[in-house]
């Protein structure tokens, strides 16, 4: 995932449709902004159907934000020009937003007589059936007698009587989302996963076809989590998608189940 060609396709003002299709293409987009999605997987990422994600794309190309080459054998290949997009102009102003003013009388119409009301809103005091009652100031006192503590409480939710605190972190979709608006990579480049891959010889492809099965299972999840980078690290660890194996000779290669997200999600190994 190219962070640059993301923050850029964020700041445009397109379609929601195409919009969204171009977001998912820039999601998996290198550097070059080049990536090899197929329709179905464009189709899955976004929620549409694929005769949608079609149009849109066929709009994009319209627009000359979108470079298409067909494959013959592989996914189509997607080149994002972002740098052909022009900002549309200032839309004019919302004539709903404006403060409505009642209209001027016509010359000559004769003068409205304006009757004073007969009825007013009564006193408090008049409504309140205990009229007597006054409001204290004074925090509640506990029954030994103690002050409630000023801390701010840990929130909780309550559920069939009983409480739980609610879940401390951040989603993976809120995570990056954040990682965008502060311009950093999901990984940096000095990051012990790095290190890890080299000793065990783990290949950069490999890696990078790890975080995209890695980040499609927790993408649209409610899961949370404190350090996002430390749970792809032990996944890493633990070859949890089982996509290579040691061959033998300290290298790891791509595993069946490997070879097959590769196709689908368009890493070149």
């Amino acid at each position: 995932m190219s962070t640059i060609i993301s923050s850029r396709v964020w700041r445009m003002q397109l379609p929601p449709v195409p919009k969204f299709v171009y977001v998912s293409l820039a999601d998996q987009a290198n550097d070059q902004a080049v990536c090899w999605p197929s329709i179905d997987t464009l189709a899955r990422r976004t929620g549409y159907s694929i005769r949608a994600v079609q149009n849109a794309i066929k709009w994009l190309k319209e627009q000359g934000l979108l470079d298409v080459e067909i494959g013959a054998m592989k996914a189509n290949r997607y080149t994002l020009r972002t740098d052909r997009y022009k900002p549309p102009a200032a839309p004019a102003p919302d004539p709903l937003d404006a403060e409505e003013v009642p209209p001027d009388p016509a010359p000559g119409a004769p003068m409205q007589d304006v009757h004073p009301r007969t009825t007013c809103t009564p006193p408090p005091q008049e409504v309140h059936p205990n009229r007597k009652r006054t409001v204290s100031n004074t925090p509640p006192v506990s029954p030994k007698g103690e002050q409630p503590s000023s801390a701010p409480a840990q929130p909780e939710v309550q559920t069939s009587g009983r409480k739980r605190r609610v879940p401390e972190g951040l989603t993976l979709a809120q995570w990056l989302d954040e990682l965008r608006a502060r311009g950093e990579k999901p990984i940096p480049p000095d990051h012990s996963i790095f290190d890890y891959a080299e000793t065990v010889g783990l290949s950069e492809g490999l890696l990078t076809l790890h975080w995209r099965v890695f980040k499609s299972r927790f993408i649209d999840s409610n899961k949370t989590q404190k350090d996002w980078r430390l749970k792809l690290l032990n996944s890493v660890r633990g070859n949890w998608y089982r996509l290579w194996y040691h061959n033998g000779q300290g290298r790891m290669v791509v595993s069946t189940v490997g070879t097959q997200a590769a196709l689908e999600w368009g890493v070149e190994l």
